[in-house]
């Protein structure tokens, strides 16, 4: 008598699978001799096979639509959420000015002079950086007669008079000269009357601190506003220093201290600027301020 052994998991799972008769192919191959037996296992149920094809290609259809559909959308949104995030992008970018050549400003700003488009601003050795401010100096020296050139083309590009360019003109040639002081006694009105030509300014209307050009400049666009190089500091000199009012002696002596011209105390004798920092600085201030006019000049055509 056997004795009872252990029973393998293998012996105890093929008692649990059912038994299933299958086809015998091998009458098919006889019949059809040329199919071989994997061809007939693959016509042995052509009907079940076909329906159950198309159900599955129908269910796949029906659920691959709306994804097709959703995928679109999520394209389009995708899409929108790019142009909106680039908008952004340029909507932030002019102030990147900024920060724009921020230590090559501040080596200028200590011996009084603006920055402006025509700063060498390839002179900069941050190793030597205190040497940069001296260095654009001479360059202007040295160099001028490019620097005129550069000077006279960003001009004539602007929508500004005949009269305003020509002035601009002679202010170029006094300063080649070394008539410096000439330089802010002829910008200073020449900024004015352009003011006043561009604006509709009458005889008895106020002009001369450009009080209306100042405010626009505060709501113009980020890219209008901070799309000169040196924008923070040509607006700050226009707000701050070139229009602040004059009234008492230490008001006099601290625009004697300046290289950047005020316009009541050079109009009215109260200070001679005829440095060349303070030439430098007017050109560069009539260069903005002719930016600005060309700039509203075209935006009041457009509304």
């Amino acid at each position: 008598m056997r004795k009872p052994g252990r029973i393998g998991l293998g012996s105890a799972l093929s008692g649990m699978v059912p038994k299933i008769n299958q086809p015998k192919l091998d009458i098919i191959g006889s019949a059809y001799p040329d199919i071989n037996i994997l061809g007939a296992r693959d016509l042995a149920f052509p009907g079940a096979t076909l329906g159950l094809r198309r159900t599955v290609e129908k269910a796949t259809l029906s659920w691959l639509e709306p994804v097709e559909a959703l995928r679109k959308q999520q394209i389009e949104i995708g899409a929108g959420l790019t142009r909106a995030i680039r908008g952004f992008q340029d909507s932030f970018r002019p102030f990147d000015r900024l920060s724009e050549h921020f230590d090559e400003k501040q080596e200028l700003e200590y011996i009084g002079l603006l920055p402006h488009i025509t700063t060498p601003w390839d002179l900069y050795d941050p190793d030597h950086s205190h040497l940069f401010a001296e260095k654009a100096l001479a360059y202007f020296r040295e160099q001028w007669a490019s620097v005129e050139r550069q000077l006279s083309e960003i001009v004539e590009k602007y929508g500004v008079s005949a009269e305003a360019k020509e002035a601009f003109g002679d202010a170029l040639f006094c300063h080649r000269n070394g008539k410096y002081r000439s330089v802010v006694l002829t910008v200073m009105p020449t900024i004015e009357a352009e003011f006043r030509r561009s604006f509709e300014k009458g005889p008895g209307d106020q002009a001369a601190s450009l009080e209306e050009l100042r405010e626009s400049v505060m709501q113009a666009p980020a890219r209008i506003a901070f799309g000169h190089i040196g924008s923070v500091e040509l607006i700050t000199a226009l707000d701050e220093q070139i229009y602040s009012r004059v009234k008492t002696s230490e008001a006099v002596e601290e625009c004697r201290q300046s290289e950047v011209p005020n316009r009541h105390a050079a109009i009215h004798g109260l200070v001679v600027y005829k440095s060349e920092k303070a030439s430098l600085n007017s050109l560069f201030l009539v260069e903005y301020v002719f930016y600005l006019i060309d700039w509203f000049q075209r935006h009041l055509k457009e509304d």
